[in-house]
């Protein structure tokens, strides 16, 4: 598992295969903080409806490889790229 959580600071500690690019750990707030935007964004997407541009890494040490796809197939854009 990628992350832990420390109960007493309120912070996750991560244990990710890239630690020289990686916070070791992340205050609880500001992960929240991450999912509120993220799940905003997502909820979003359909308005989306000028041409878009989806460029995602198929070697993303950070971000899952199928995320661009999940973005792209809810862009409300009918004028739109995946570029992997």
């Amino acid at each position: 598992r990628p992350w832990g959580r420390e109960k007493s600071r309120g912070t996750m500690w991560s244990t990710s295969r890239n630690r020289h690019i990686n916070y070791k750990k992340n205050p609880l707030t500001g992960v929240r903080e991450l999912v509120e935007a993220m799940n905003v964004t997502e909820s979003i997407l359909p308005e989306v409806t000028v041409p878009t541009l989806v460029i995602q890494a198929a070697n993303d040490p950070t971000v899952r490889p199928v995320s661009g796809q999940l973005i792209f197939e809810k862009l409300g854009s009918t004028v739109k790229e995946l570029v992997v």
